[in-house]
């Protein structure tokens, strides 16, 4: 077992926090404003090369093909980034989008979408949620009905990330509402295209600069060339879809999770109370101990997840345990981080309340802590 960084790693994680640091910051609106998505600081991103991790040397010039490459890269690009909106957001496309692209996408499709996206040209989305279909993925409404132009997709999808600044999406929809997941099928739908209308951005309690939306599609004509896979193969797109997000969504939240620490450790010494630095009580420094174990934790099973994916095995388990313990390690440590605070906290700009808003939605995307309970559950044969 090697637990250091090689070479190559050391430097994609120094160039990213600098880069971040020099050419991201400072152009970041405080507060986020969903109304408002700066599609130049995405095109500088992407430029960066962070939309390049994680895909193959055939479409990646920077040749950094590995998912733990990707990941390592997101956790700096958290740790450096005063907002943690943005790096939520390059993960839902790199990790989600392209990742999807690459494993389930016909050749055209590849070529079609995935050089835009990883030039930052293209945004991308994924669709899943209906008003009755979350959990369940199997209840989903939207129908495809096949025709000799191709399908006519009809139905509602919720809670999409960046859908208000998406150019296409991958939508699922049923083509046999009998056959349960048998008939779930993925399709890719550029949203320029006649009866898909965008609603959004939503309100929402965090990450503010990842814009969420939902789509409606009307009879909305989608060529059977842009059908991902055959008839039927939707729900086993859609699981692999979500062990590779789960793997990488939560990246950025350990490198956030890694420099809250250190803020709150630097306040802890410096704020004196009853006449001596607040760290030196015990019921203060111990949540520091537990913020420093949560962190060590969750790096470790973020970086075993992603390399057990670049060896081509199966990270079910390990994308689900991964998935609920950063969500909830990063929540438990933002209210600590919070509780240590005080009443600064509490103000709309502080770091420590802003990381809780922002840690809630970790609880809940991409399957919530229940349901991976469930899936971790099942994998243990109960």
């Amino acid at each position: 077992m090697e637990f250091g960084y090689n070479e190559a790693q050391q430097k994609v994680r120094e160039l990213t926090a600098e880069f971040v640091q020099t050419k991201i910051n400072p152009r970041l609106q405080s507060p986020p404003d969903p109304e408002k998505f700066d599609r130049s600081l995405w095109k500088a991103c992407a430029e960066q090369g962070l939309l390049s991790y994680g895909m193959p040397e055939s479409w990646n010039s920077k040749a950094q093909g590995s998912l733990l490459t990707m990941v390592m890269a997101l956790e700096s690009f958290g740790y450096a980034c005063d907002d943690n909106g943005l790096p939520f957001a390059l993960a839902s496309q790199g990790c989600t989008i392209q990742h999807s692209l690459l494993a389930h996408g016909s050749q055209a499709q590849q070529d079609d979408f995935l050089p835009g996206c990883i030039s930052g040209d293209l945004i991308g989305a994924t669709a899943m949620t209906e008003p009755d279909a979350g959990s369940d993925s199997n209840s989903i409404g939207m129908f495809a009905e096949k025709t000799d132009q191709g399908y006519l997709l009809s139905g509602e999808k919720l809670m999409i990330t960046l859908a208000p600044v998406a150019d296409f999406c991958i939508v699922f929809a049923t083509v046999n509402k009998k056959a349960g997941r048998w008939g779930i099928t993925a399709f890719l739908v550029e949203l320029d295209t006649p009866g898909a209308e965008v609603i959004g951005p939503v309100p929402k309690l965090g990450l503010d600069s990842a814009p969420m939306g939902r789509i409606k599609l009307d009879a909305c004509l989608v060529a059977e060339n842009r059908r991902m896979g055959p008839e039927g193969a939707g729900a086993a797109i859609a699981h692999q879809l979500l062990e590779v997000e789960r793997t990488c969504i939560l990246a950025s939240q350990v490198g956030r999770m890694h420099r809250q620490l250190e803020d709150t450790v630097d306040y802890a010494k410096n704020r004196k109370q009853f006449g001596q630095p607040i760290g030196g009580f015990q019921a203060v420094s111990h949540r520091m101990a537990d913020m420093r174990v949560r962190l060590e934790n969750a790096r470790l099973l973020l970086y075993k997840t992603a390399w057990k994916m670049d060896q081509g095995e199966s990270a079910r388990l390990e994308s689900s345990m991964l998935k609920l313990a950063i969500s909830e390690d990063f929540l438990a440590s933002s209210i600590d981080s919070m509780r240590i605070h005080g009443g600064y906290s509490y103000i709309e700009d502080h770091f420590s309340g802003r990381d809780t808003r922002d840690a809630l939605g970790g609880v809940l995307y991409a399957g919530t802590s229940d349901i991976q309970r469930n899936i971790i559950a099942s994998l243990l044969g109960l």
